[in-house]
């Protein structure tokens, strides 16, 4: 049987040279869940796999359970390998792709290892690695022999495992991900290898991630709302649907990105369907290569891991009976567009970055460490980047066409980071720092023109106005605050205590804007992420950059709007992320404006730029 030849061009998929964007669901059946590949029924794998190609998806994701392949050492069980050669052709008489999480040994909370890989290091011992690479070869061999379409996902969440994987370092990781890629590679030629993980994967601090991608083709990433920043607060929450989208940019600037997981646990149904109806686009216009929901259906199977959670069971775009909720048309309108929308779209290169400092995600725990790792403060703000109307990506080294660069509650600048940086506002960017850690994230008296002089109680400094704007912050108890003298800079603003707050100095051909405050960082609260217009200071830093100042905008702050360009033609993708009905008018001299968008809360639109203006834009001097 033929086999699809993957692979990845400009940060998108492509099977047999055409642009693809799979859509799809993890699967277990109902009825057997976890122990689906020992108590095996073809007659519901075949009823779930007819209503899935039914749905319009063309993706799912299944799980190889380590235990159930090698219930002993070196013994791969016959049957399991004949089972998922059947779903493999199953899937490929229907038209559905494989990704396939082979070794599998964490699901739903438990850990499902081998027994007689017990106290085992699965990424040291040599005998857990000569047969983790064994087990591979054999899961990609068996799907190999039935020409289905398949990408490889090395393990479900591995850092949750075993709590060594916290003291693993980078290149250990980069090994392991290397020997069994490249098993895989072998096994099945023309297939791609990921592994996937939630949120820690940027918000946390352990090795793997989408900073750590050697042996990989494509980052993995899970996201749920639930298991995000505080601020989130619930699923209604205009930042509940943004979240996926932020991980999504994160991940590009390390590679092309395929969201394996993607859900709203804790949430109703009507409530999960608005909440994919907002996030589920974003995700594909923030660059995502594809996207697969958990889970297909609920699961009525006894014992674990739903003994200990039981709720668990209750994840599915379908109920146990195969009746479809809300949930599944959000994804099967995804799926519709996919082909010809999302599968042909590019994200036009922004002039906004948010910089990603070099040790960002640092694993080490000393007392010198940043009491958190940036990516809370890089959500946040990429939340006042949406609020402001300024598309962005996010970056590790600044580029030409960067206007606008924000490196926000900087707690950690390396030489390298400060060296970047400069380069890029002396060649005529405008940089935006906020300070984080005074000690270890201030840029420098070379970049910002104002020096250390002491610190002191955040709590004495209170808030700053800017233009006749009042950002009040919040000051955590005891946290340290930096106190600044204004050198070779013009002083903006001032804290209430009465030290410069913020400050501008040009370099070069740029220009740099320092606040001393955390002022992204501080935002991780429900109620005080709202308590200010905080997105006019980046309005305010943008206005009049070249690319910016003419970029669309609306009067509706949880509107937002994303450039694409699909087949060579602009297009605006408008999502309202907010818990209301949204009526506003488009403005901006770079999209046609006047238009009015109306929006129900947490859905979508999006925009074909009108004949006429394309014909203007066509003879334009």
């Amino acid at each position: 049987m033929r086999s699809s030849r993957l692979e990845v061009r400009g940060g998108r998929l492509h099977r047999d040279g055409e642009p693809w964007f799979p859509v799809g669901v993890n699967y277990h059946p109902s009825r057997s869940g976890v122990r689906w590949l020992v108590e095996w029924s073809e007659p519901d794998v075949t009823a779930d796999l007819d209503a899935i190609a039914a749905a319009d998806l063309d993706c799912i994701r299944i799980f190889a359970y380590w235990a159930d392949l090698e219930p002993r050492p070196g013994a791969h069980d016959p049957a399991v390998l004949e089972r998922l050669m059947r779903v493999g052709e199953l899937a490929a008489e229907r038209g559905l792709a494989v990704v396939c999480s082979i070794n599998t040994v964490w699901m739903n909370g438990e850990r499902f290892l081998p027994e007689w890989l017990a106290g085992r290091d699965l990424w040291r011992d040599p005998v857990a690695l000569e047969h983790a690479t064994a087990a591979a070869t054999a899961i990609a061999e068996a799907l190999a022999a039935t020409g289905v379409t398949v990408l490889f996902d090395l393990g479900d969440e591995l850092p949750h495992v075993d709590p060594r994987s916290f003291d693993l370092t980078r290149d250990e990781v980069g090994a392991w991900q290397e020997r069994l890629a490249g098993a895989l590679r072998r096994a099945r030629p023309g297939s791609l290898v990921l592994q996937a993980n939630e949120a820690s994967a940027v918000f946390g601090r352990h090795p793997f991630g989408p900073d750590n991608q050697a042996g990989l083709d494509l980052v993995g990433l899970h996201g749920f709302p639930l298991w995000g920043p505080a601020s989130i607060g619930s699923h209604a929450s205009p930042l509940a649907s943004q979240l996926v989208p932020f991980l999504v940019r994160y991940a590009r600037a390390n590679g092309a990105v395929l969201v394996d997981e993607i859900g709203a646990y804790l949430a109703g149904p009507e409530v999960a369907a608005r909440h994919l109806h907002a996030s589920l686009p974003a995700v594909a216009a923030a660059g995502a290569g594809g996207v697969l929901a958990w889970s297909w259906s609920d699961v009525t199977a006894p014992g674990r891991p739903f003994a200990e959670r039981p709720s668990e069971r209750s994840t599915g775009v379908v109920d146990a009976r195969r009746r479809p909720r809300p949930t599944l048309a959000a994804l099967s309108a995804l799926a519709r567009e996919a082909r010809h929308v999302w599968a042909r779209s590019a994200t036009p290169p922004a002039a906004v970055a948010l910089y990603v400092p070099e040790r960002a995600r640092a694993p080490e725990r000393t007392y010198l460490q940043a009491a958190a790792p940036a990516g809370t403060a890089l959500f946040h703000a990429d939340v006042l980047c949406t609020r402001a109307h300024l598309p962005r990506e996010l970056t590790t080294s600044p580029a030409p066409h960067h206007r606008l660069i924000v490196c926000p509650s900087a707690s950690r600048l390396t030489e390298r980071d400060r060296t970047l940086l400069h380069d890029a506002v002396q060649h005529g960017a405008t940089l935006l720092v906020t300070l984080g850690d005074p000690l270890h994230g201030f840029p420098g008296r070379a970049l910002t023109g104002v020096e250390l002089v002491d610190f002191c109680p955040g709590t004495r400094h209170g808030g700053l106005v800017v233009d006749g704007t009042r950002y009040p912050l919040r000051w955590a108890a005891g946290q340290r605050a930096a106190v600044v003298e204004a050198v070779d800079a013009e002083v903006l603003a001032w804290f209430d205590g009465g030290t410069p707050a913020l400050t501008r100095r040009r370099l070069g051909r740029g220009e740099v804007w320092f606040l001393a405050a955390p002022f992204e960082a501080q935002l991780d609260d429900p109620d005080h992420i709202d308590a200010a217009p905080w997105h006019r200071l980046y309005a305010r830093v943008a206005a009049g950059l070249a690319g910016l100042a003419d970029r669309p905008s609306c009067g509706a702050q949880d509107v937002e709007l994303a450039p694409l360009v699909v087949d060579g033609q602009r297009r605006l993708l408008v999502v309202n992320h907010g818990t209301a009905r949204v009526v506003t008018v488009l403005t901006g001299a770079s999209w046609p404006a006047g238009e009015t968008i109306d929006l129900a809360a947490k859905s979508a639109s999006l925009l074909a730029e009108p004949v006429a203006a394309v014909a203007a834009r066509a003879v334009a001097p």
